[in-house]
């Protein structure tokens, strides 16, 4: 037969094996007596008044012990309780540590009981939130009830807090706008009705407030913007508007472009006249400042472009003039620093590049350090540093021997580059007291460009400048045939420099 309580079979057994209830089966005592009673009155009807009485009174104490043991089942039942209610009731008491326990020793394994457990708990959460929402529970109390579950269920109540947080931020958001606006504080309160979300009962009307807060918001920008056009300062009230596209909608960045870009047209126009009026004045550091100013400000257009280009123009000429008069006198330390202030204001400027290199051509170069490219019978001597009758220390020396017969020069290949060859003509100490005379002769390709034939001991260093103009091949030729002896001179000139 099957328990009447869970439909469970039950076999030879007074108990159900499923959930306890007690199993009254046929077999029973107090139907035995029921059918012998029946049976009785059948057969025996001679039976006396008082065996009938005697019957009767079985078969009430057979009804009777049906009932009770009937109504015992009941009780078990009724006073019997889930494993997972006695979980949850630990829960909702705070008793974790003896929840725990049970949990281990009771629920742990039992699939059906842990499925009850979860699906009461979760429903039981979300009621909380719900509750919550609908604004039928206090944030407090809604998160005091979801900590009742944070030990065992962590994952669902987290999630739960999350939406109560944001719900409560939202909440709290609006109220807080209410206050900024009614303090009049627009940018405040249309930044946190912002935040109010859609699930907050609020959203509808913080949409509204929004939308009332850009109007303000908007109507005071404008106003400033023009405010500051109106006292001819353009290019604030452009800014004034150009801060705010990120607050104006899609329609009014529009509006505010249009504006912005009239309102820096009218701020360029002032400028450029006052800019072209340090230009024509050759005020160049004047119109550079001008000029970076307006770029910072409106950026490059056109009109700022051809402002460049002319200020370019003008003052690339400005610095090649300067360069060339101070080249004249072969100033070429203050030409190097004019390119360089040049090049200051304009990095990139190919004119500035073209006059260092045609600089570099005008700086001395030493004919020391040149090789020749033909020698006579005997070359030159050379000293790096040699003594003078005057006891003073002569650098880069060229030095004609005394006691040569044969011709003593150096030719050099300088390209037609220099203009004049500069150097000092000096005797050698060693030469003190000698009788001799000795002489010194530069040629530029073989015609005779400077000469002195009479060097001697008592010649005082002097300094010469030969034109160079055009030479390709420079001679330097030292006494020569007939300055000999023990007692000959030695000349000598000292640091030549070619120049252009």
């Amino acid at each position: 037969m099957f328990c009447p309580n869970c439909g469970r079979e039950v076999k030879n057994s007074k108990f159900c094996s499923g959930c306890g209830t007690p199993i009254v089966k046929e077999t029973d005592e107090n139907q035995k007596v029921f059918q012998e009673s029946e049976l009785n009155q059948k057969e025996q009807k001679d039976l006396s008044k008082e065996g009938k009485k005697t019957s009767a009174r079985g078969l009430k104490i057979a009804i009777f012990v049906v009932i009770a043991i009937g109504l015992c089942g009941g009780l078990f039942i009724a006073f019997r309780q889930d494993k997972s209610e006695k979980f949850i009731a630990m829960l909702k008491n705070g008793e974790y540590t003896e929840a725990a326990a049970y949990y281990q020793s009771d629920l742990a394994g039992d699939e059906k009981e842990l499925k009850k457990v979860y699906e009461t708990v979760t429903a039981e959460i979300n009621s909380l939130v719900e509750s919550y929402y609908a604004d039928n529970m206090s944030y407090d109390d809604a998160k005091n009830g979801l900590n009742a579950y944070s030990n065992f269920y962590a994952t669902e109540t987290n999630n739960a807090l999350q939406r109560i947080e944001a719900l409560k931020a939202s909440k709290d958001a609006f109220t807080l706008a209410e206050e900024k606006f009614e303090a009049e504080d627009y940018r405040a309160a249309h930044s946190l009705y912002l935040e109010v979300i859609e699930d907050d009962s609020n959203y509808s009307s913080a949409n509204g407030k929004i939308a009332e807060c850009y109007e303000i918001i908007s109507d005071q920008i404008w106003a400033n913007s023009e405010n500051s056009a109106g006292e001819g300062d353009y290019l604030q009230a452009a800014n004034i508007l150009e801060n705010e596209m990120t607050f104006f909608n899609e329609a009014d960045r529009v509006s505010a472009n249009t504006k912005i870009e009239e309102y820096r047209n009218q701020y360029l126009s002032e400028n450029m006249a006052q800019f072209d009026n340090c230009l024509t004045n050759a005020d160049y550091d004047g119109c550079f400042a001008m000029l970076d100013t307006m770029v910072s400000q409106v950026g490059t257009n056109e009109q700022i472009s051809q402002a460049t280009s002319n200020l370019h123009a003008a003052y690339e000429n400005y610095i090649t003039e300067q360069v060339n008069q101070y080249l004249e006198s072969r100033d070429l330390v203050t030409c190097m620093q004019w390119i360089r202030q040049g090049q200051e204001k304009i990095p990139s400027s190919e004119t500035f590049s073209n006059l260092e290199t045609m600089l570099q051509e005008y700086y001395p170069v030493s004919l020391y350090e040149m090789e020749p490219f033909a020698i006579g019978d005997d070359s030159l001597g050379k000293h790096d540093t040699k003594e003078d009758t005057m006891g003073n220390v002569r650098n880069n020396v060229f030095r004609g021997y005394a006691a040569s017969y044969e011709e003593q020069y150096n030719i050099y290949n300088i390209e037609g580059k220099y203009n004049t060859l500069k150097a000092t003509v000096a005797v050698t100490k060693s030469s003190i007291g000698s009788e001799k005379i000795g002489y010194i002769k530069i040629y530029g390709d073989d015609l005779l460009l400077w000469e002195d034939t009479n060097i001697n001991a008592m010649t005082e260093p002097y300094d010469i400048n030969v034109n160079i103009f055009g030479v390709k091949h420079l001679k330097i030729e030292m006494c020569g045939p007939g300055s000999t002896g023990w007692g000959g001179i030695d000349v000598m000139l000292c640091d030549p420099i070619l120049q252009k």
